[in-house]
């Protein structure tokens, strides 16, 4: 669905806090600005856009980011001011009832600059880290910004590196733990490739840069990464190789147990050569990750969307999220109460499907159901035996004669659909593989509520 007005808009970024769902974006209509849209209900109704922007003294307003810690919310973006002789700093707002009103508008620098602030921010708990990148002639230079009470004072740019060409970059946080992906190089011996640097103290001494992308002939790009609650990584790019001339890439994917000190090899999990800016998402041992796709035979760049459950080293088959005959860019995820969400910004064909759109995907519907428990209908139970099952398992419905039943596999997908007579229903899988599968039955053949959730395991 579209979530915001129609219109150009750009740059969505994502937060989810459980049901609350937290989207800002960059927008054209009527002049840049950064607009505002939140959900309460995990995606099914969304409020009316809310400009955070200052527009009356601001005409360029992009890139823009949120962070969340408790109900405190935090959205920051590059602002370009008409009066000064230097233009450009980086604003921000925050708001103390997780989104329903915002505070003032604030700056992170103390003096504005005259040439752009590419940014990247993260955070955990009170601590924010801001890294800005600033180009003197040919040379990259990384700086860190910081705030430890969640944006109630700023420390000083603190310089973290150098290098002769940098690139895309991207951070994340955890505890005192801050990761920082950029592309560039240090020499001209080189080709631009992925790095890699951290900081233990919350962004105040920076470990030397070390490449993670292999130091061959082909660039490596446009970078993303993510922390889960445990501290482990996972990080996705392009890279040009295996890539027929004039294609962009393949998202490759590199991932971290501890936090950073040890890495898996590299691992590509795209195949279509027309692959471009990626985002992921780390929830335990599951790796979610979108990216734009201009595959040959498609006539529309498409968001595509695969997911690992054991850490990278599997993959589902890869699913388009958008519809067909969009022009898709800009895609982010991210996950909660067992759903992944998915937004992106279509910037064709007509200007009634401009606009900022959202996908939910229900990929753990046990957890959806856990994390609502109380709410579960009791009164109605579910079985199924043998279990696990070769050919066929009996599932039993306790509490209501009429009930339907759908069975899903651990992508999500519904597989099958009965109908259980006298409470009982027969699943034969045909066509199927080996594993684990979600049974969830249907009170009334309207839908009017849902039985516990219970596994399925098929053993061929």
């Amino acid at each position: 669905m579209r979530i915001s007005e129609p219109g150009e808009c750009w740059y969505p970024q994502i937060l989810a806090q459980r049901d609350t769902l937290h989207v800002i974006y960059t927008n054209e209509t009527g002049g840049w600005k950064i607009s505002y849209v939140r959900s309460t209900d995990g995606g099914q109704t969304w409020s009316p856009h809310l400009v955070l922007s200052d527009t009356a003294n601001t005409t360029d307003t992009q890139i823009p980011h949120i962070v969340g810690y408790g109900r405190r919310i935090m959205a920051l973006w590059h602002s370009y001011y008409l009066d000064g002789v230097y233009h450009y700093n980086i604003s921000y707002r925050i708001s103390e009832n997780n989104g329903i009103s915002w505070d003032p508008w604030g700056q992170v620098l103390g003096q504005n600059r005259p040439q752009p602030i590419p940014m990247t921010v993260s955070s955990s708990d009170s601590l924010v880290n801001i890294v800005i990148g600033t180009g003197v002639g040919d040379s990259a230079v990384k700086y860190g910004i910081r705030s430890t009470d969640f944006g109630m004072v700023w420390s000083a740019p603190l310089r973290i590196f150098a290098a002769i060409q940098g690139g895309w970059f991207d951070q994340t946080g955890h505890n005192s733990l801050v990761h920082l992906l950029w592309t560039g190089r240090f020499d001209m011996d080189h080709q631009v490739e992925l790095y890699y640097t951290s900081s233990s103290n919350g962004g105040l001494d920076w470990s030397p840069s070390i490449p993670l992308s292999d130091t061959d002939q082909f660039h490596s790009q446009l970078p993303s990464i993510d922390a889960d609650a445990a501290g482990a990584l996972a990080l996705t790019w392009m890279d040009y190789k295996y890539a027929p001339p004039g294609a962009t890439g393949d998202i490759f994917l590199r991932e971290s147990a501890d936090s950073g000190q040890t890495w898996s090899g590299e691992r590509q999990i795209t195949f279509g050569h027309y692959s471009s800016l990626s985002d992921v998402e780390r929830v335990g041992d599951t790796i979610h990750v979108v990216w734009e796709d201009e595959s040959q035979g498609l006539d529309h760049w498409r968001i595509g969307y695969i997911r690992s459950t054991d850490g990278g080293q599997e993959w589902n088959e890869p699913q388009w999220v958008n519809r067909p005959d969009d022009d898709c860019r800009d895609p982010a995820v991210c996950h909660a109460n067992g759903n992944a969400y998915v937004i992106w910004a279509v910037d064709q064909p007509t200007l009634d499907t401009l606009g900022i759109y959202f996908s939910r995907w229900p990929v753990e519907p046990d957890a959806i159901i856990g994390d609502n428990e109380n709410n579960i209908p009791h009164s109605i139970s579910l079985s199924a035996h043998p279990n696990p099952f070769n050919t066929a398992t009996t599932i039993t419905v306790g509490g209501t004669d009429d009930s339907a039943i759908e069975i899903f596999d651990s992508a999500g997908r519904r597989v099958a659909a009965l109908h259980a007579e006298s409470g009982r229903a027969v699943w034969e899988p045909t066509g199927l593989s080996s594993g684990i599968y979600f049974a969830r039955a249907i009170k009334g053949q309207t839908g009017a509520s849902a039985a516990q959730i219970i596994k399925l395991i098929l053993m061929r």
